[in-house]
Parts: C-alpha cells; sequence; structure tokens
C-alpha cells in the first residue's frame, strides 16, 4: 500500500511518468546528509528523496559528499550506495538471468543479491551476481574495478566469452583492458615498449615541449603508434617521485602532478601518459579522476628516445575528500556452516565473527572445528554455534565444520578474512578539503589505520596509541594545494590532497 503511495505521489510529481503501474525494483530504507533521485522520463531532473522511495526501470540515485544511501531490491537483495555515487536501476528482458540490475554510473556501491540473481552492467555487457552473493563496485572516468566478497559473479569479456569470478577475486576493466588478479596495490600495466624518434628540444629547458611528435625517417620511427600531445599546465599541486604507484584522493580534481623527469633523464626526456607525449626536463600534467599508467623515456641522443622505458608507475585519482570516518568499532559478521565459502574484509579492526549451524540436530553438545594453516583448534558449545570476539579469529583462510555428539558432521566452510586495502587509510579533521590558507602555519590532525606512517609535506607526523595525530606545518605563501602523505604495507602510498579556501 505504501509503495504504491509512494508511485502515486512520484507520478503526480513528475508529469508524464512512464511505467508507473510497473512493481519497483528497489525501495530506499533509510540514508543520511544529501540524497537525490530522479525519475526515467526526467533524467537529470535530481530532486530530494522523500523517505522510503520506490524505483523503476530507468530511474536514478545519487548521494553527495558524506551522504550514503541503503536500498532493498526486488528479490531481497540490497544495495549500499556510497558518497558521490551516482545508480540507475534497470529491468532487463524476461530470458535474462537476473531480472533487476544495478548500473553504477560513477562512484562506489555494494551489491547484495537476495533469493534472486542481479545484474551489474560493465563496459563489455551485463554480468550477472549468484543469489547470495556480495560484490563491490567502484567506476570512475570510466575506469571499473569489481570485488566478489560472497558467491560467484559472472562476467562477459571484451570480444564474447565469460569469466566467472569466486570470492576474494577482484576485476579491473581499464582504458579496455580486462584484468582478472587478487586484491592488491595498483600495479602498472604492461605495455609493449615502442622504438620512437622524437624532435630535438632543448635538454636544459624546464618547459614542455606540446609539439606533435613528427615522424622520422630513421629506422622504427615511423613504425611506432601515433600518439597525440599530452596537456600540461605551469603549475603541479605537488611532485611525485618516479617509480612510485599511488592514489591520490583529491576534492577538486583533475590534480596537477609534477613529474620531475630530468630526475632519471639527466638530457631530458619524454613522459608518456595513456599514450599521450610530452617532453622536457620538469613536466606537470592535470589527471582526471581514473587510472593513469605513465611512462618515462630518456633521450640517448638529439631527437631520439631511448628504447626501453626508464621509469614506470601507476597514479589512480579519486574524487575523495578524505574525510570519511573510519570504524572505531569492529565488524560484525555471522557464518553459516552450509559449504559455501565466504569473504570478510576488516579495515581498522579484526572482526567479531559468529559461526552457526543452522540446520543442525538435536545433541547435548556441538564441537566447532577451526582449520588454519594446517593447525586445528576446536571450541565446545552447548549450542550449534560459537561466538569470537573481535581479533579471536586472525587474518586468513579458515576451514570450519561443527560436529554433534551424535556423530553427524556440517558441511565444511571457508572464511576468508582479509584486509581491505581500498577502503581509505585515513580521515582528516583538518584542514577542511578546500579550507587552508597559505603563507602560515597550518593545523593537520586526523586518524590513519593501524600500521599506517603518516607525512606532511615530506615531514614524518608521530602517531599517538589510537593512531591520531595533530601538528601544524608552514605552507609557504602562494600554495594552492599541499598533500598528506599515507604509507602502508598493504594499501601501499596513498596522498590526500588540501587546498586553499576557495576552491571549488
Amino acid at each position: 500500500m505504501i509503495r504504491g503511495v509512494l508511485i502515486a505521489f512520484f507520478c503526480l510529481y513528475f508529469a508524464g511518468c512512464n511505467g508507473c503501474g510497473d512493481q519497483p525494483l528497489a525501495t530506499l530504507l533509510r540514508h543520511q546528509s544529501r540524497v537525490e533521485r530522479d525519475l526515467s522520463d526526467h533524467v537529470g531532473e535530481w530532486k530530494a528523496v522523500a523517505g522510503k522511495d520506490s524505483f523503476l526501470d530507468g530511474d536514478g540515485l545519487r548521494t553527495f559528499e558524506n551522504a550514503e544511501a541503503m536500498l532493498e531490491l526486488a528479490g531481497g537483495g540490497k544495495v549500499r550506495v556510497e558518497a558521490d555515487t551516482t545508480i540507475r536501476f534497470r529491468r532487463n528482458a524476461s530470458d535474462s538471468a537476473a531480472s533487476t540490475s544495478v548500473d553504477v554510473e560513477s562512484g562506489l556501491a555494494e551489491v547484495e543479491a537476495g533469493d534472486s540473481a542481479v545484474g551489474i552492467k560493465t563496459r563489455f555487457g551485463l554480468a550477472v551476481l549468484s543469489k547470495g552473493g556480495k560484490l563491490r563496485v567502484d567506476r570512475m572516468d570510466g575506469a571499473e574495478r569489481y570485488r566478489v566478497e560472497i558467491g560467484e559473479a559472472v562476467f562477459p569479456e571484451e570480444g564474447g566469452g565469460q569469466k566467472a569470478l569466486q570470492a576474494g577475486d577482484q576485476l579491473d576493466i581499464e582504458l579496455g583492458l580486462a584484468e582478472l588478479e587478487p586484491v592488491s596495490p595498483v600495479t602498472p600495466v604492461p605495455e609493449p615498449e615502442p622504438v620512437v624518434e622524437a624532435a630535438p628540444v632543448d635538454a636544459g629547458t624546464d618547459a614542455a615541449n606540446e609539439a606533435p611528435e613528427p615522424e622520422s625517417a630513421n629506422t622504427g620511427a615511423s613504425d611506432a603508434p601515433p600518439r597525440d600531445t599530452l596537456g600540461t599546465t605551469d603549475h603541479a599541486d605537488f611532485a611525485l617521485t618516479l617509480g612510485e604507484n599511488v592514489t591520490i584522493n583529491d576534492p577538486a580534481p583533475p590534480t596537477a602532478i609534477g613529474f620531475s623527469v630530468g630526475s632519471v633523464c639527466p638530457n631530458g626526456g619524454a613522459l608518456e601518459v595513456q599514450r599521450r607525449r610530452a617532453h622536457g626536463t620538469q613536466i606537470n600534467v592535470p589527471l582526471k579522476p581514473g587510472n593513469h599508467s605513465y611512462r618515462v623515456y630518456c633521450f640517448e641522443s638529439p631527437g631520439k628516445l631511448q628504447r626501453k622505458a626508464q621509469s614506470t608507475g601507476v597514479v589512480r585519482v579519486r574524487r575523495s575528500t578524505g574525510t570519511a570516518r573510519l570504524p572505531t568499532t569492529a565488524p560484525r559478521n555471522r557464518i553459516d556452516v552450509d559449504g559455501r565459502r565466504y569473504t570478510v574484509m576488516f579495515q581498522n579492526l579484526l572482526p567479531e565473527i559468529e559461526v552457526r549451524w543452522p540446520d543442525a540436530p538435536t545433541a547435548s553438545g556441538y564441537t566447532l572445528e577451526r582449520t588454519v594453516a594446517g593447525e586445528k583448534t576446536t571450541e565446545r558449545n552447548t549450542k550449534p554455534s560459537v561466538r569470537f570476539a573481535a581479533g579471536q579469529v586472525a587474518e586468513g583462510e579458515h576451514r570450519l565444520r561443527f560436529k554433534a555428539d551424535g556423530g553427524q558432521t556440517s558441511e565444511e566452510t571457508t572464511l576468508s578474512i582479509r584486509f581491505d586495502n581500498a577502503s581509505p587509510s585515513v580521515s582528516l579533521r583538518l584542514p577542511a578539503a578546500t579550507g587552508f590558507d597559505p603563507g602560515g602555519e597550518v593545523r593537520v590532525s586526523g586518524v590513519a589505520v593501524a600500521d599506517a606512517r603518516v607525512s606532511v609535506l615530506g615531514n614524518p607526523v608521530a602517531l599517538d596509541r589510537q593512531h591520531r595525530f595533530d601538528t601544524a606545518v608552514a605552507v609557504p605563501a602562494g600554495t594552492h594545494a599541499f598533500t598528506v602523505r599515507i604509507d602502508h604495507p598493504r594499501t601501499g602510498t596513498q596522498y590526500y590532497v588540501r587546498r586553499e579556501r576557495g576552491t571549488r
């Protein structure tokens, strides 16, 4: 009844609504901060959500900074939408493996299938998340990352075919390339090393030569793939150490990154970012959100670049304020010994785990056998369940099986506890994302995840026992932006950009 009233309300609120009699594909359960929605007949006409909104075929939802939303899908699944994210819901053809699909147009969302499969729109077609499965979707500036946390998802491949991902698998689709790999810090995507001849440049200048490379009569140059000119800027928000693979969290990208080509090429060279080039010794490049692989080639003689790249790396730019709150309590998870594989991700604190045997036979007692790294431990209880406090179940892969006193056993279930290296590594309290004044002292404070090392403007910052930090740094006059650097043994290097007051 309530859904029908809400659908009728939106039919009247937006003139010309199509499909008002259709069953909702999703219903908003709860939200916080600024969340908006539009309708398929009026795409782009965003209005604040009313509460328990219903979403039909083609309807969309978007969240803003520090906002989030939780929706229930038809079939019992759920979608958790994080800040700065836009999603849209689609009704699939009757012969599709999933009747409902979710299109994460940009941002981060976690999709959980219920009693029926859920479709996920990708660059190559519709992926299918199996019932009971859970999938994390990260999409920015055309780059797509999918990580299966529970169950299985089948993805279409470029040119046809399918690829099945199991719990713990990750698929990156970047710049037309699709790679299945374990969760890990960003690594460069290898490309062929061409022989390229370039126009002579003045090796002593710091200005990037933006002129297109002419074809050379020298052997090999005319066979090299054509490259467009790489756009540059006259300033850098911060300087990157060549060879680093980093993630940049910027509230107002593009981020102007300074590449010191002269540090590895005394006679100058070429910087290549996504098959576009500029020449010089100091090259500043504005990078939009997305993943950007880079290569540096040195001049071995005037006008001729070396065959092999002198330095390579990947820069991932994310639109993020760096103010997302880190969890202060351990996540709680319930695992049923049903023969499936479960993956539980944690960020700051190891999770609290309850292991249950739902359809256990009646018995006087039960024993949970847990095997990890070849070592078996047992836990006794009068009920077919065992609760482990936060930290009792260590990171790694655990095999779980219950035995009843009468001799019956449950199915063996696998539980993988993994550190979530895709989540934020710091929460910055001060300064605001676009709120410092250059030419004086700026207070920098926040909290980082465990095992992180923090530095500001190249200076290490001490952390207390709760991983908090609070320091003052001198920001020179004329500085438009500075960064807080976070190094972590598993998440790699992340930069959080702070911009001067008034930046939009």
